[in-house]
């Protein structure tokens, strides 16, 4: 196992067959040579981890809304302790 260490952190990854959280670090061998990992600062003014939403795919298909409609008002945030999806109206519709 490729373990790599991240102090004082986590992460939860994504992908087509699955994903998993990880404390303390994150494991290489689920990750696909060609894709980079990705860090998202803590956005303590709102206690969360923001995402900034550049385009959503969706089953193949790229959805035609702007860049500042996926991040209008509270924008997209991560939460691995819910099964709940917050997104604006707009992509949810």
């Amino acid at each position: 196992m490729q373990d790599t260490s991240i102090s004082r952190g986590f992460s939860i990854c994504f992908g087509q067959q699955g994903g998993y959280l990880a404390l303390g670090g994150f494991n290489k061998t689920y990750h696909s040579p060609k894709d980079s990992i990705k860090y998202v600062p803590y956005d303590a003014t709102h206690g969360q981890y923001r995402v900034h939403w550049k385009n959503i795919k969706f089953q193949g298909r790229t959805l035609q809304i702007s860049e500042y409609t996926l991040n209008v008002g509270k924008g997209a945030y991560i939460d691995s302790g819910t099964t709940m999806f917050y997104a604006p109206a707009p992509i949810v519709e």
